[in-house]
């Protein structure tokens, strides 16, 4: 596997996908990313070469990746699926907490006949 070669996954939750090699890592372990998958360590056994090639430079971001497959018609702008940025969290307030209230003395027999005298 070749910087710029398209494959498709064969295993895992992206199966089918189109995708392109970003980065060799060794001779079992590529960087993909494609238009459905997300730019992540994939191993090669789990990927299908399509045989084509296309110029991008190594280790380049997931949207140069959909960029050039939308461009050498590998895959429609329609089928690009948007990975949404995680929300700002809103502060969360302090919690108050309670008054607590003081615990009641058990009453045992002692304490009784104590009282009684």
């Amino acid at each position: 596997m070749d910087v710029g070669q398209v494959c498709m996954k064969t295993m895992g939750r992206e199966t089918g996908e189109a995708c392109i090699v970003l980065e060799k890592i060794d001779d079992s372990f590529v960087t993909i990313a494609g238009p459905r998958v997300k730019k992540r360590r994939c191993n090669v056994a789990h990927l299908e070469a399509t045989g084509n090639n296309l110029k991008i430079k190594a280790n380049a971001s997931r949207e140069d990746a959909i960029d050039a497959l939308v461009k050498a018609k590998i895959v429609v702008k329609a089928d690009v699926k948007k990975f949404n940025p995680p929300k700002e969290l809103k502060p969360q307030k302090p919690v108050e907490k309670k008054e607590e209230k003081p615990k009641k003395e058990k009453k045992t027999l002692l304490k009784k006949k104590e009282k009684k005298e």
